[in-house]
C-alpha cells in the first residue's frame, strides 16, 4: 500500500500542472486579415501585450501567405514570445478578406471609354479569353477605368489596359483584348402573338443587338410591325424577319360574314358563314346561310367578303 502523503502530493501536482497545449502563445492554423497589415496576435493566440504589434504587410487581395515553423520561431524571438517551433509541422496560413470585382464595373468602364471614342454610341463589347475576375478587399470601394485604348476600325478589334483601384490595395492593371461591334435597337415581341393576330404597340419591346448579328431581312422599323400579324411562331425577344409577317386575320372560321356579289351592273348582298379564317386578300370558302351553298370569296375587310361571278364555284353539300 502506497503512503497516503505521497498519493496526496501526486494528486496536487496533477491538479496544478498546466496543459502544455493550452498555456502560453501558440500559432493559429489559419487567419483571415481584413486590413493591410498582419499583427502578432493574428499569427499567435495569447500573444499578450505585443498582440497589436505589426509583423508584416497583409497579402494582396486574393493571395495567401503560408508561414512555416522557422519563420514563426524567428517572429516569436523578435517579439519575445515564449514559444519555440516544435518537432511538428507548425504552419499558419494567412489570407486577405477579398471579393471579386463585379463584372458590371468592368463592362461599364470599357463601355464608357469606347463610347467617348464613338461619340456616345452604345457598342457591344466581347472580351477574348475567360472572364476577368479581379480581386479587391472585402468591403472596400472599388472602381475601374481604361487606359491605352487602341482600335482597328476595319476589324473591330481593340486592345486596352484596365486599371482596378480599391482602398487598401495597390492598383491592379490587366491587359485586355477583344472586339467591338456597332449595335442597333430593333423591335421585338414581348410575348408570343399567335399567327393571324394583329401586333399592337403593347406587344412590342426594344432590344439592342450587334449589327453583325442582325439578319439582313430583320425588321428595324416599328411601322412594319403594327397591324401586321405573325405568319409563323416568333420567339419573343428575337429579331423579327420580314418573312415572319403577314396580314392579320379579319375573318375568323365559323363567324358570320357579309357576302357581296359584284358583277357588271349588279351588286347583291347576303349573309354567309366563313369556313376558314383569312386576312385581307385571302380567298376562303364561305357558306350562304340561306341556300347552304359554299362558294369561294375574297376577303376584303373585317367580316366582309366579295364574290365575283367568274370566280363563283358552286359546291353542293
Amino acid at each position: 500500500m502506497k503512503h497516503p502523503v505521497a498519493l496526496a502530493f501526486v494528486a496536487l501536482l496533477l491538479v496544478q500542472a498546466p496543459d502544455p497545449a493550452a498555456a502560453g502563445p501558440r500559432p493559429r492554423s489559419a487567419v483571415e486579415i481584413n486590413g493591410t497589415t498582419v499583427a502578432l496576435g493574428d499569427l499567435f493566440a495569447d500573444a499578450g501585450l505585443q498582440a497589436t504589434s505589426v509583423v508584416m504587410a497583409a497579402p494582396e487581395p486574393g493571395a495567401q501567405l503560408t508561414m512555416n515553423g522557422v519563420e514563426l520561431d524567428a517572429i516569436a524571438r523578435r517579439y519575445g514570445l515564449a514559444w519555440q517551433a516544435g518537432a511538428g509541422r507548425d504552419l499558419v496560413v494567412v489570407t486577405r478578406a477579398s471579393r471579386h470585382l463585379e463584372a458590371q464595373v468592368i463592362t461599364d468602364a470599357l463601355a464608357a471609354a469606347i463610347a467617348v471614342d464613338d461619340a456616345g454610341d452604345v457598342p457591344q463589347i466581347t472580351l477574348d479569353g475567360p472572364p476577368l475576375r479581379p480581386m479587391v478587399p472585402r468591403g472596400a470601394i472599388a472602381s475601374a477605368h481604361v487606359e491605352q485604348l487602341e482600335r482597328d476600325p476595319a476589324t473591330g478589334r481593340f486592345s486596352a489596359v484596365l486599371v482596378v483601384s480599391a482602398s487598401g490595395a495597390a492598383d491592379q492593371r490587366f491587359a485586355l483584348d477583344g472586339r467591338i461591334d456597332e449595335t442597333i435597337e430593333v423591335p421585338v415581341l414581348r410575348s408570343r402573338v399567335r399567327p393571324g393576330q394583329a401586333i399592337e404597340m403593347s406587344d412590342i419591346d426594344w432590344r439592342r443587338i450587334a449589327r453583325s448579328a442582325l439578319p439582313r431581312d430583320a425588321v428595324t422599323d416599328i411601322k412594319s410591325l403594327i397591324e401586321h400579324s405573325p405568319s409563323r411562331s416568333i420567339t419573343p425577344g428575337k429579331p423579327i424577319l420580314a418573312g415572319d409577317l403577314g396580314s392579320p386575320e379579319v375573318v375568323h372560321k365559323g363567324a358570320l360574314v357579309s357576302m357581296h356579289v359584284i358583277g357588271r351592273n349588279m351588286h347583291l348582298a347576303a349573309t354567309g358563314r366563313a369556313q376558314a379564317s383569312g386576312a385581307v386578300g385571302d380567298v376562303i370558302a364561305v357558306q350562304n346561310v340561306t341556300s347552304r351553298i359554299v362558294i369561294e370569296a375574297l376577303v376584303t375587310g373585317p367580316d366582309r367578303v366579295e364574290v365575283r361571278p367568274p370566280r363563283q364555284v358552286a359546291i353542293a353539300q
